[in-house]
């Protein structure tokens, strides 16, 4: 399957990837590529993500729910 293929899952979209361990953030960016998607990132802050939102809209996000120095999720 060819990232440039339409049939490819990820076609045409755009990813952000917040992870703060390299060496996954690497593997969930080749991931995406391979699948056909576009990265925006990878993030390893809450803030970095959240100021890269402020010009990218991406279609899907790949987040770490246990970030040092903050969580990628927060309860409401």
């Amino acid at each position: 399957m060819s990232a440039s293929d339409n049939s490819s899952p990820l076609a045409g979209l755009s990813v952000l990837v917040v992870e703060d361990h390299f060496l996954i953030a690497e593997e969930m960016c080749a991931l995406v590529e391979r699948l056909g998607g576009t990265v925006i990132g990878p993030m390893s802050k809450v803030s970095a993500a959240l100021g890269a939102l402020e010009t990218a809209k991406p279609d899907l996000a790949l987040l770490d729910v246990n970030l040092r120095g903050g969580a990628g999720l927060r309860r409401r």
